[in-house]
């Protein structure tokens, strides 16, 4: 037999999958695993950043704010809100800007900033927990200066500006803080009522810190009990499911997402890094388990047990386009697997690839 070049394996794969008869079945969610965390590059952690204190990241993935003390401070403990830029999601971290003295007030403390998808909004906490808010006409203009914020604080929007994530002790809630979602119909429209996202996600411990993913089926979040976990659902109407341990160290937090659903970005205050810094950023890839029958390989057989399962809900082949699926198997998926495959099995010579490799014919 003979390897078939990529472009080939693409072709047999979506023709095979295009002459399947779909199916129903019930919605479930893929399974996924976090990878090794490691420590962001310099840009984010400048040698002598400590004292991180809560980030937001734009929908894009290209812009990320956070709440640090960096440089030469006199008070130890003042933070001050930065932001960083990078031109693509592979790309590395720009070097950190101060946001100025609208922002950051000499000798206060500025934390838990939270920018809106359009990148136009400013939230944030300033001394004495007060709510904080600037904004601006363009991205091209700088903050205005900030005034007090009194309406629900916005811990996360949803990528098209139309939720808010927050965490609060209202009352109906499971006892301490539970995270809370208010929605409006349009970015012109008042925000409605808070709504609790009910059991799975929130109990009698302190719920906090939410981060909602772009297509809003996955839920991050951490609990003051000392876990941090994920809740998802199949659509953005469903209730959440069950809540999973994603096995972060105590004294991690802050969870971030990233835009393809690919990346945790969190703050550690107990991962000592390579810079000797305590209080830092770190990130953790997100991957779909694709290796579906648990034999150590991406292969054909891994293929056919996604076909067997084409059209349904079964989350075993779910893995697309997020590492957490969509609810139901697809093209989606299919292009996830490929992707796999190729990174694992086509050769690395593009000459090789391109031209096609003979290897041994199996024994019959």
């Amino acid at each position: 037999m003979k390897w078939l070049n990529g472009y080939g394996m693409k072709l047999v794969l979506v023709g095979v999958v295009a002459a399947m008869v779909t199916s129903g079945g019930q919605t479930a969610i893929a399974d996924f695993v976090l990878g090794e965390p490691v420590f962001m590059d310099e840009a984010i952690n400048a040698r002598g950043t400590t004292n991180t204190q809560g980030h937001s990241l734009l929908p894009n993935g290209l812009k990320l704010y956070f709440s640090a003390r960096r440089g030469d401070k006199a008070d130890g403990h003042t933070r001050e809100i930065w932001v960083s830029e990078r031109e693509s999601l592979d790309a590395p971290w720009g070097e950190a800007v101060n946001l100025g003295p609208n922002i950051n007030r000499p000798g206060a403390t500025e934390t838990y900033p939270t920018i809106s998808p359009d990148d136009l909004e400013l939230y944030f906490i300033a001394p004495g927990w007060q709510q904080m808010r600037s904004t601006r006409a363009s991205t091209d203009e700088p903050w205005g200066p900030a005034v007090e914020y009194t309406g629900i604080y916005p811990d996360e929007f949803s990528s098209d500006g139309l939720e808010k994530y927050t965490y609060d002790e209202w009352d109906g809630g499971y006892g301490g803080w539970d995270i809370w979602v208010t929605k409006r119909a349009t970015i012109d429209d008042n925000w409605g009522e808070p709504v609790n996202l009910g059991p799975n996600v929130n109990h009698t411990n302190d719920q906090w810190e939410p981060s909602i993913s772009n297509d809003g089926l996955a839920l991050f979040f951490s609990d003051y009990g000392g876990g941090h976990y994920v809740c998802v659902r199949t659509t953005r109407e469903d209730d959440w499911g069950p809540r999973i341990n994603l096995g972060l160290l105590a004294k991690d937090g802050f969870l971030e997402v990233s835009p393809d659903g690919r990346t945790l970005y969190f703050e550690s205050s107990s991962r000592l890094n390579s810079l000797g810094l305590k209080e830092s950023f770190w990130q953790v890839s997100i991957k779909p388990i694709i290796d579906l029958n648990g034999d150590g390989n991406i292969d054909t057989e891994d293929l056919l047990i996604m076909m067997d399962n084409w059209g349904s809900g079964e989350k075993l082949c779910d893995i697309g386009p997020m590492p957490w699926g969509d609810g139901i198997v697809d093209i989606e998926d299919l292009t996830v697997f490929i992707k796999y495959w190729e990174q694992e099995n086509m050769p690395e010579n593009p000459e090789d690839e391109e031209n096609g490799s003979e290897v041994p014919e199996d024994d019959e």
